[in-house]
Parts: C-alpha cells; sequence; structure tokens
C-alpha cells in the first residue's frame, strides 16, 4: 500500500536516506482487513527514479512494517504518484502550458523538446487521457474540497474540462491536491480506471 505524505521539501532532498523527512510511524495498520490499534515500524527505503522540473534521478521512500499482518505501507512524498515516474507539478505544468499555448500538438512537443525535456506526444496523450477518464472523480474530490463544479457540457467539454481544472489544481499547489486527492479517493489524479 501506498499513501502520499504532504511536503514542502524538493525531489532532490530525498536522494539520500533521511527519516526525518518522512511521517512518523503510524500508530494504527492502514491496511484494509487489518487496521490493529499498534505502532507500525520502520521498514527501511527503497530507491524510485522522479523526473521534476529541477532535479532527474533517484529518491528514497521510507516502508513501514505491520507486525500484525506482516504487510508493509510506503510514504511517498506530495510530488510523487503511484507508479509515474513524472511528479505531479511537471505533469500538470506541462498540460497545462499545452492548453495555455494555443500551438498544435506536434507544435508544442517539438519547442518543448528543444528547450527542456524528452516529454513526448506519447506522455501528453497517455496523461491527458487519464485526466479524461478521471474526470468525475476529480470533480467529486473539487466537490468536497468546496473548489466548485466545473461545468459540464458534450464533445469539446474535455478540453474545457482539462483547463479548468488544471487551473483550479495549479491554484491549490498540484502536490498538495494530489496528496489530498489520493488521500480521500486511495487513487492517484492519473490512476487507471
Amino acid at each position: 500500500m501506498q499513501k502520499i505524505f504532504t511536503t514542502s521539501e524538493p525531489p532532490s532532498s530525498f536522494a539520500e536516506k533521511n527519516g526525518l523527512l518522512f511521517p512518523k510511524a503510524p500508530q494504527k495498520c492502514p491496511i484494509p482487513g487489518c487496521q490493529m490499534p499498534i505502532e507500525m515500524k520502520k521498514h527501511g527505503f527503497y530507491e524510485r527514479y522522479i523526473i521534476s522540473h529541477e532535479y532527474r534521478g533517484y529518491i528514497h521512500i521510507r516502508r513501514y512494517l505491520c507486525p500484525c499482518c506482516g504487510r508493509t505501507v510506503s510514504y511517498l512524498p506530495s510530488f510523487a504518484i503511484p507508479y509515474f515516474q513524472y511528479a505531479i507539478c511537471y505533469i500538470l505544468m506541462f498540460l497545462d502550458n499545452f492548453f495555455q499555448a494555443g500551438k498544435s500538438l506536434r507544435q508544442y512537443i517539438f519547442w518543448f523538446q528543444k528547450k527542456k525535456d524528452d516529454f513526448s506526444r506519447r506522455h501528453f496523450r497517455y496523461y491527458i487521457t487519464r485526466l479524461y477518464r478521471n474526470r468525475k472523480l476529480i470533480q467529486y474530490v473539487f466537490n468536497l474540497t468546496g473548489q466548485g463544479m466545473i461545468p459540464e457540457e458534450d464533445a469539446l467539454s474535455s478540453q474545457m474540462f482539462a483547463k479548468e481544472f488544471l487551473r483550479k489544481a495549479l491554484k491549490l499547489q498540484p502536490h498538495n491536491f494530489s496528496s489530498h486527492f489520493h488521500n480521500l479517493t486511495g487513487k492517484s489524479i492519473l490512476a487507471p480506471n
């Protein structure tokens, strides 16, 4: 199981093993079916590759072990998304810049690759499709957090939804929104259905 915790530390801070960057051990096992009220034990670190604006490389993720059920819980910093290399801020800024640029996807990808990174057309299609598919869940979380409805229309509404979602998520700080979203739903913004 993975949990996301909010942090203001940059990804480079997690390049070295540092238990002080992580929350204290949970006092209750969060794994469904166990949930025993017992302090989980530190169970080392594992490495994970991350790509963000300011850092590209491995970070260390803290694991905790439940002494009752024997299963582990990993704590990801809020800039990371479960099962994705790119940091949430990086993905959302890339998507927002595309929608604001008014260029074709091909032109934007070409410009982006020259200026910054190897973010490909395939990446864009993958992330935007996931965003569209998770629209109802994203809207649900916006409603819970008092951010208001995103207008729902028909055919072209997917782009309108994406623009409005990105505007609101970036205003709320993407890593904070992402960790809150994950803790409410148990999924990431870009999770498969």
